[in-house]
């Protein structure tokens, strides 16, 4: 057994540089093994603290949710999910009205107090027959907070709504003599 120097000056026998692994099969002359560092993964922290490594947080909840993808309605009539195009533009996440739309379709959602704002656009799905409009209603805890009367052609037209403490928020189309395929195109509601 020899001990490894890195020159004359390491008199301790701690040089940085490892020492060989023994060439003998003795397990009983071998030396043990000193242990090898671990491989952790890299630390979330930021530099300076000394919190241990976590996981990547999920998208925060104080983001946009589609109510049509992401929180279900508590109570729902009818209406039909999907894209749908409005004057030539697509609209990924969108509630329209079905193919033989009654006179109203209307859709409820339990906010519980917890969401301040509703995003959504409105139109007539680009498959509504000629000349067709529809009626479009937001209320809010049984209140109206918004209202328009759409045409088959129109732009969709944006509706930003407070709804800051609802419990509840209703989504209704009116087609009573319109035949429109309304749409509400992609809706989101956000804290």
């Amino acid at each position: 057994m020899g001990i490894w120097a890195t020159g004359g000056q390491d008199t301790t026998g701690k040089a940085s540089t490892p020492a060989p692994a023994p060439t003998t099969s003795d397990p009983t002359t071998a030396e043990p093994a000193a242990p090898t560092p671990s491989t952790a993964p890299p630390s979330s922290a930021e530099p300076g603290t000394t919190s241990t490594p976590t996981p990547p947080e999920p998208p925060s909840s104080e983001g946009a949710k589609s109510l049509v993808t992401d929180l279900p309605a508590f109570e729902d009539d009818g209406y039909l999910s999907g894209p749908q195009a409005v004057n030539l533009r697509e609209y990924p996440d969108a509630l329209r009205v079905p193919e033989s739309p009654s006179c109203e379709t209307v859709a409820t959602w339990q906010l519980d107090r917890t969401y301040t704002t509703l995003v959504t656009y409105i139109g007539i799905t680009d498959d509504s027959p000629t000349s067709s409009s529809a009626n479009f209603f937001i209320t809010v805890d049984g209140k109206a907070a918004f209202q328009r009367t759409m045409k088959v052609g129109q732009t969709a037209e944006k509706a930003n709504i407070d709804v800051t403490s609802a419990f509840r928020v209703t989504l209704t189309i009116n087609n009573c003599g319109g035949n429109g395929h309304g749409a509400w195109l992609n809706p989101t509601i956000s804290k």
